[in-house]
C-alpha cells in the first residue's frame, strides 16, 4: 500500500465545481504509486459507478496482479443546520448546510450512502439536497465520515468561536466547546470511523483551524487525516477552473479593474489554485510537521472492501392471482388465452412456436418481465391510450403478440424470437414501447401506482459542454466583444457531437484564432478547448423509466427532477442496467397521436368507428397512394427519394412495403433499383445453392434483413438458431475473433451438406459485406405496419386525416407548410378559426373543409378554449361579438385570448366588423377590445345578482353598461393582417406573403430556403447560380474588428429560414433592401471557403450574392415576355374576347405573344400586338381558358 491516499476528490460530476475527469484522476494517482482514491462529490455520486467501472478497466489492463487500484465511493454531503425538513425561507441558514465527507466502507456502507444521499434529494432538497443528524444516525452503518473542508461543521465552529488574526494566526488560548460538542455528536453516531481533516492547500484560515483540529484529536481521541479537497487534475488547471466557476456563478473572468478576479475580490472565488490532485511527496512536504495525517489516510484505506456495483438482473416481482402457482404458470394461462383470441385455431405449427418461446423465457428466468410489460400496455389500452404495433426485436415474439404487447404476427410474417432472445446468450429482454405523446405521462403514473411511488424512477441524463457553447460560455465569462463571440461560435459546423479536433480539421480559419493578436479571443479558445466535453447539467431521459424489485432507494442513488417530486436515478441509463435494475423505453411517437386524432375525427363527422388495428392487407386505395408516391405525411415515408422509388415499385403487397423501410437507408439503398427491376422480370434472380429462395423469394433474391441470414445459416450449414443468432449480432458489432470461428464452422457445416466450399466463401463474403448495413425486419415490419396505417387513413379519410396532422405539427414550420399545400392539392379547403365552429384542435366541418383549432393560438390555453366550445354547444351559436362577450367566463378568458381570436380572425363570422377594429382607440385612448371586456364584466356582475333566491326581491340597481359602439377604421392591409396572424399562430393562416408572387417563384426560381439552410446539400449545388425568393424577417447590424459593415439577415420562405451574414461591400451593396417585412429575389452562389480550397477536409460553403432586388420588380427585372401557346385544333370562337379581357382587366409592363402550333408542333404562327403588355401574375389568375394551352415566361 502506499504511504498516501486522497480522500477528497471532486470530480466533473461536482456539476460546474469540478473540472477532474475520472480517467486522468486515476492514472495521475496510480503512475505516482498511490493505491486508492475516494471521490467525494458535492451532494451527489453521479460519478460513482462510472468511477468503479473505470478502476475495474483500468486494472484489468494496467495494475500488476497482487496491486490493484481500490475505488473508494463517496460524497461531501450537506448537513441542515437542524432538520432536513427545515425550510423557512426567513431562515438563511436553512438554504444550504455544512459539509461533511462520507466513505462507504463495503457494501453496506455503500446502500446506505446511497439511502442517505436519495433522501437529501427527495426530502432535504432546499437550494442544496440537505442531510441531517438524525439520518446519518440511522443509516450510519458501514460509513466513514470526517470533518471536510473549511466549509465543515467543526471548522466553521472554530472559526466562528476564534478570530483570526493574520499577524498571530495562532491564538494562545483556543475556543473550542463547540467545536467538541459537535466531535461527541459524530463520534456518537460512527464511533471510531470519525475522522478529523487537515488541509493545507493556501487558504489563510487553515493555520489556525488546523492547530485547532489537532488539540480537538488529542482530547477526543480522533485520528486526523491529510487531504487536499481535490477539484482538478493538475496545478495547470486551475485558471480553468476558474473559468468553470465563473460560468456556474455568472460572474466575470476578471474585475472591474481588470485584475483577475480571487477570493480577496470576490469571495465567491474562494480557490487558491492548490486544489489539484498533488503527489505523494507534494503531501508529505506538506505535512512533514504532522505525518501521522499522512499515515492515517493509509490506515483508514485499510478499513475499505472491495466490492461491485454491477449486478445480476433484479426483476421486479409481479402479483399473480392465487389460482396461479407462480409468474410462468399464469404467463403461459395468459398466453393460451391470447393465442385462441389471435388465430381461433391453434395448429402444430402455432403449438410448436410458443412451447419454444416458452421454454426459453422459463429458462431464462424472464415470466415476470413479460407480465408486466403486458400489463401496463393492456392497462394504458383500457384508458383509450394507442400503444405502437411493437418496436426493435420483440416483435419477433408470438408470446407477446399472445398478450397484446405487439399487435403483429410474427408467425404469419416470419419474423424470429432467436433475434428476440437467444437461448445461449442470458440477457435482458429489451422491449422499447411506442406510445402516443399525450398518454405517456399516464402509463408512467400507473406503473409507479401499481409498483410503489419508491419502486420507480426515471433516468438521469448528463449535458456535457459542446465546442460551439463552450466557446459562448467562456467568451461571455470573459467579457470578449459579442460580436466576436458569435463569429467564434459559427464557426464551429452544426454537426452533432462535433469536436475542437474535428473543428480545426474542417475549418482551420478557427484554429488560425489562437494565434489572434486579440488575447481575449485566444483565452477564449483555449479555455473553451479546456473546458469541452465537461459535464455542464444534468436532464432527464426522454423515455427511461426503471422498475425496481424492492424499493429504490436500497438499490442506488436516486435523486429528485428539478422543481419536481420525480425520482431520477443518480446513474445513466446502461450503468442502471448493469446494476442489475430493469430499464424500459416508453417512446412518445407523435404518429400515433395523429392516429388517434384521426379516428376521432371520423367518428365525429361520419360517426364511424374505424378499428385500425384491424383493417384489410390488401386494400386496393392505399397501394394505389403508395405507388403514386404520394406519402406526404406518410410515416417513414416522406421523402422525395422514397417517393421517387415507390413510384417506381407501385407496392401491392405488404411485404414490398416493409422491405421498403430496410432498404431505403445508406448500403442497402443501392440495391433498390435491383429490387424492382427483379419485381417487373427486368432481372433475372437466381441462387448459388438450391432452397435458398424459399428465404429470399419475399424479396426477390436479395438478401435485406438480418433475419434471412440467420435462417440460411441453419438451411446451409446446420446452425442452431442460437448460433445463427450469435453469428448476426458478432457480424454486426465487428467481431472478429467470433467471426473467426464462425466463418470456419459455416464451412464445415456447409460442406457437412455437400456444398463447394468456394460457394460457401461467396456467401460468406456477401453475408460480411451485407453485415454493414443489414436491418432487423421485425423492427421493418412493425414500422411498415404504422406507415401502412396511415395511408389507410388518408386514402380513405383524407380530410380527417390531414386536420389531425396540422393539429401535431403547429410548431414545426417547414412541416406545416407541406401540409397545407398537400391538403389544398386533394382539394380540401382550409378555413381559419372561427369561434362559431373551430374546437381545440383541427377539425373537419360538415362541408369537408378543415377548420383550424384554436389550441394552435398564443394566449388560448386549452381550457379556455373548452369552455368557448362547451358554451356554444350549450346555447348556440354567438349571434355577434358582445352576445360572444356575454357569455364568456372571465375566469378563463382575458384580454389576451381576445386579442388572439381577433388577430387570427376568429371573429371574422360576424357581419359588419372587421380585424383593425378591435384595436382601434377613440379619443378616449381605450382600444375597442379594452371596451368589450368592461361591457363584458359589467354583464357577468348583472348577472350574478339577479341569481339570488326564491325569497329575494329583484333588485331595481342593476348597471345598465350599454353596447359598446364599433369604432370606424380602415381595414388592415391583407400583409400586416397576415404579419399579425404570423404572430399568434406561428404560421401564415388565411394565405402567405408571398402568394402573389407563385407565378415568378415557379418559373425563375430552382431552390428554397430549406434546401439552403442544409450543409449536407451545399456540394450538390456548389458553383451553380442559385434563383429564390425571401422575405426580410429581422436585421443586425455590426461592425467588424477590422472596421468594416456586416448584417446578419433572417430570411424565410414557404419552407423554412436561413441566417444570412454579409460582409463589408457584399453587405453595403445591398443594405438599402434589408427591411424587416420587404420582399425578395435573390441570385446567389455557394462558394467554397479560401481556406479549405483543394484540401483534402470537409468542404465548407458560403452564399454569395450575385443580384438581390425586390420581389415586386421581379418581372421587369426577369421576364421579357409571355407566350400563350395553343394548338390550332383546339381554338374556340371566344378565346380572344377572354385573352382581351383579361389583358385589360390587369395591364402591365410585360409583351404578351400569342402562338398557335400544329397538332404535331412542327409548325407554328406567331401572333403579336406592341400594345398587348400585361401584369403577368394578376393576368394568368384572371385568364379563365377552358381550353388545353401553355404558358411560357420568357426571361
Amino acid at each position: 500500500m502506499s504511504s498516501f491516499s486522497h480522500l477528497h476528490v471532486h470530480t466533473e460530476y461536482s456539476i460546474l465545481d469540478g473540472l477532474a475527469k475520472i480517467p486522468d484522476l486515476i492514472r495521475k494517482a496510480y503512475d505516482d504509486g498511490q493505491r486508492a482514491m475516494a471521490i467525494t462529490d458535492h451532494g451527489n455520486m453521479f460519478g460513482v459507478f462510472s468511477f468503479v467501472e473505470q478502476v475495474e478497466k483500468f486494472n484489468a489492463k494496467h495494475a500488476k496482479k497482487n496491486d490493484p487500484f481500490k475505488a473508494i465511493i463517496g460524497c461531501e454531503v450537506y448537513v441542515a443546520a437542524n432538520s432536513r425538513f427545515d425550510k423557512d425561507k426567513t431562515v438563511r441558514e436553512n438554504r444550504s448546510g455544512k459539509h461533511l465527507i462520507l466513505l462507504a466502507k463495503n457494501w453496506t456502507g455503500y446502500r446506505n450512502l446511497s439511502r442517505i444521499v436519495s433522501y437529501s434529494y427527495s426530502e432535504g432538497m432546499y437550494y442544496t439536497p440537505r442531510v441531517d443528524k438524525e439520518l446519518l444516525r440511522k443509516y450510519s452503518e458501514g460509513i466513514i465520515a470526517s470533518s471536510a473542508c473549511l466549509g465543515g461543521e467543526v471548522p466553521q465552529a472554530i472559526l466562528k468561536y476564534n478570530n483570526y488574526d493574520p499577524a498571530n494566526p495562532i491564538p494562545t488560548i483556543f475556543n473550542l466547546d463547540e467545536a467538541s460538542k459537535i466531535i461527541e455528536e459524530y463520534k456518537s453516531i460512527f464511533g471510531n470511523d470519525y475522522y478529523l481533516e487537515l488541509q493545507n492547500n493556501g487558504h489563510r484560515e487553515q493555520i489556525m483551524v488546523n492547530e485547532a483540529l489537532k488539540q480537538l484529536s488529542v482530547k477526543h481521541q480522533v485520528r486526523c487525516i491529510a487531504t487536499n479537497d481535490v477539484h482538478f487534475v493538475n496545478r495547470e488547471d486551475f485558471e480553468a477552473h476558474r473559468m468553470l466557476i465563473c460560468i456556474n456563478t455568472r460572474r466575470d473572468f476578471y474585475s472591474k479593474e481588470g485584475s483577475l478576479q480571487d477570493e480577496d475580490s470576490d469571495n465567491g472565488l474562494a480557490y487558491s489554485g492548490e486544489e489539484y490532485l498533488k503527489t505523494t511527496a507534494e503531501m508529505v512536504e506538506l505535512f512533514k510537521d504532522f505525518p501521522e495525517a499522512i499515515a492515517n489516510t493509509n490506515q483508514l484505506v485499510n478499513k475499505i472492501e472491495s466490492y461491485r456495483l454491477a449486478s445480476e438482473p433484479l426483476l421486479p416481482k409481479f402479483e399473480v392471482p392465487k389460482e396461479f402457482k407462480n409468474e410462468y404458470d399464469y404467463l403461459e394461462h395468459l398466453t393460451y388465452q391470447g393465442a385462441k383470441r389471435r388465430w381461433k385455431e391453434i395448429d402444430e405449427k402455432i403449438q410448436e412456436r410458443l412451447t419454444f418461446e416458452l421454454e426459453t423465457i422459463k429458462k431464462m428466468g424472464f415470466a415476470g418481465y413479460f407480465l408486466i410489460v403486458q400489463d401496463f400496455i393492456n392497462a394504458g389500452k383500457k384508458q383509450g391510450i394507442r400503444f405502437g404495433p411493437g418496436r426493435g426485436s420483440a416483435a419477433g415474439s408470438a408470446i407477446s403478440y399472445c398478450l397484446g404487447i405487439t399487435n403483429f404476427d410474427p408467425i404469419k410474417y416470419n419474423l424470429l424470437f432467436e433475434r428476440f432472445l437467444n437461448p445461449d446468450r442470458i440477457s435482458m429482454p429489451d422491449m422499447d414501447i411506442d406510445i402516443e405523446d399525450t398518454g405517456r405521462d399516464a402509463v408512467i403514473e400507473y406503473v409507479t401506482q401499481k409498483y410503489g411511488f419508491e419502486n420507480v424512477a426515471q433516468i438521469i441524463t448528463f449535458n456535457t459542454m459542446a465546442a460551439k457553447s463552450a466557446i459562448r460560455d467562456c467568451a461571455r465569462v470573459l467579457q470578449l466583444n459579442l460580436n466576436e463571440s458569435n463569429r467564434l461560435a459559427k464557426l464551429v459546423p452544426e454537426t452533432p457531437k462535433i469536436t475542437f479536433d474535428k473543428v480545426f480539421e474542417t475549418t482551420p480559419e478557427l484554429k488560425k484564432e489562437l494565434e489572434s493578436p486579440n488575447e481575449l479571443i485566444k483565452k477564449t479558445l483555449q479555455y473553451a478547448m479546456q473546458l469541452e466535453g465537461t459535464v455542464r447539467s444534468s436532464g432527464v431521459h426522454a423515455c427511461g423509466v426503471i422498475i425496481g424489485k424492492n424499493n429504490l432507494y436500497d438499490s442506488l442513488p436516486l435523486c429528485t427532477a428539478k422543481n419536481s417530486d420525480v425520482l431520477v436515478t443518480q446513474y445513466e441509463g446502461k450503468q442502471v442496467e448493469d446494476a442489475g435494475l430493469l430499464k424500459m423505453d416508453f417512446l412518445g411517437l407523435k404518429t400515433l397521436n395523429i392516429i388517434s386524432n384521426t379516428l376521432y375525427n371520423i367518428k365525429k363527422r361520419q360517426n364511424i368507428d374505424v378499428d385500425i388495428d384491424n383493417i384489410p392487407f390488401d386494400d386496393k386505395k392505399t397501394y394505389e397512394l403508395f405507388s403514386m408516391g404520394d406519402t406526404t405525411a406518410i410515416f417513414q415515408f416522406e421523402s422525395p427519394g422514397m417517393r421517387k422509388y415507390l413510384q417506381e415499385l407501385k407496392p401491392e403487397r405488404f411485404e414490398d412495403v416493409y422491405a421498403m423501410v430496410a432498404l431505403y437507408r445508406p448500403g442497402p439503398m443501392d440495391n433498390i433499383p435491383h429490387f424492382i427491376n427483379r419485381k417487373f422480370g427486368r432481372e433475372k434472380i437466381s441462387y448459388p445453392i438450391e432452397g435458398m429462395g424459399t428465404f429470399l423469394d419475399e424479396t426477390y433474391g436479395i438478401t435485406v434483413y438480418q433475419e434471412q441470414v440467420m435462417q440460411l445459416a441453419q438451411f446451409i450449414a446446420n446452425f442452431t438458431p442460437s448460433q445463427a443468432d450469435t453469428m448476426r449480432k458478432a457480424m454486426g458489432k465487428k467481431n472478429e475473433l467470433l467471426m473467426n470461428e464462425l466463418e470456419e464452422a459455416f464451412y464445415q457445416g456447409g460442406m457437412k451438406n455437400g456444398h463447394p466450399k468456394k460457394t460457401l466463401e461467396e456467401i460468406w463474403k456477401e453475408w460480411k459485406r451485407f453485415s454493414s448495413y443489414a436491418f432487423n425486419k421485425s423492427h421493418a415490419t412493425c414500422y411498415a405496419y404504422v406507415a401502412y396505417q396511415t395511408a389507410y387513413l388518408k386514402a380513405h379519410y383524407p380530410a380527417e386525416f390531414m386536420a389531425a396532422n396540422l393539429t401535431n405539427n403547429l410548431k414545426d414550420l417547414s412541416k406545416i407548410t407541406s401540409l397545407i399545400d398537400d391538403t389544398l392539392r386533394m382539394g380540401i379547403n382550409i378555413l381559419g378559426p372561427d369561434v362559431n365552429e373551430s374546437e381545440l384542435d383541427f377539425i373537419v366541418n360538415k362541408k369537408g373543409d378543415i377548420r383550424f383549432g384554436l389550441g394552435g393560438l398564443k394566449n388560448m390555453g386549452a381550457s379556455t378554449v373548452v369552455s368557448l366550445v362547451e358554451e356554444r354547444e350549450k346555447n348556440g351559436n354567438y349571434e355577434n361579438i358582445f352576445d360572444f362577450i356575454k357569455r364568456q367566463n372571465f375566469r378563463l378568458f382575458n384580454k389576451r385570448s381576445l386579442e388572439a381570436l381577433a388577430y387570427a380572425g376568429a371573429f371574422d363570422c360576424f357581419d359588419n366588423i372587421h380585424r383593425a377594429q378591435f384595436f382601434h382607440e377613440d379619443n378616449d385612448g381605450k382600444s375597442f377590445i379594452e371596451k368589450l371586456i368592461n361591457y363584458g364584466n359589467g354583464e357577468q356582475t348583472n348577472i350574478s345578482r339577479n341569481q339570488t333566491s326564491i325569497f329575494d326581491f329583484a333588485s331595481d340597481d342593476d348597471e345598465d353598461f350599454g353596447l359598446p359602439e364599433i369604432p370606424a377604421c380602415e381595414p388592415w392591409h391583407p400583409l400586416e393582417q397576415l404579419k399579425f396572424e404570423k404572430e399568434i399562430a406561428g404560421f401564415y393562416i388565411s394565405g402567405h406573403p408571398l402568394d402573389e408572387y407563385k407565378t415568378i417563384i415557379d418559373n425563375f426560381t430552382n431552390v428554397n430556403l430549406e434546401t439552403i439552410a442544409n450543409p449536407a446539400l451545399h456540394a450538390q449545388y456548389a458553383f451553380k447560380t442559385l434563383s429564390f425568393v425571401a422575405i426580410v424577417t429581422a436585421v443586425k447590424v455590426g461592425i467588424t474588428k477590422n472596421n468594416k459593415d456586416y448584417g446578419t439577415i433572417q430570411l424565410e420562405d414557404y419552407n423554412g429560414n436561413y441566417n444570412w451574414t454579409l460582409f463589408g461591400e457584399e453587405f453595403t451593396r445591398y443594405k438599402h433592401l434589408f427591411e424587416e417585412g420587404k420582399q425578395l429575389f435573390i441570385k446567389a452562389r455557394l462558394e467554397e471557403r479560401y481556406y479549405n480550397k483543394n484540401k483534402d477536409t470537409q468542404k465548407n460553403y458560403d452564399l454569395k450574392p450575385i443580384s438581390i432586388f425586390y420581389l415586386s420588380d421581379s418581372y421587369d427585372n426577369l421576364c421579357k415576355n409571355i407566350t400563350l401557346t395553343f394548338n390550332v385544333k383546339d381554338i374556340a370562337a371566344n378565346i380572344a374576347y377572354l385573352i382581351k379581357e383579361a389583358a385589360e382587366t390587369y395591364p402591365g409592363k410585360v409583351p404578351l405573344y400569342i402562338r398557335v402550333a400544329t397538332l404535331a408542333g412542327n409548325f407554328h404562327s406567331d401572333l403579336h400586338s406592341y400594345d398587348l403588355k400585361v401584369e403577368p401574375e394578376k393576368f394568368v389568375k384572371q385568364l379563365k381558358l377552358t381550353i388545353p394551352h401553355q404558358i411560357t415566361f420568357n426571361s
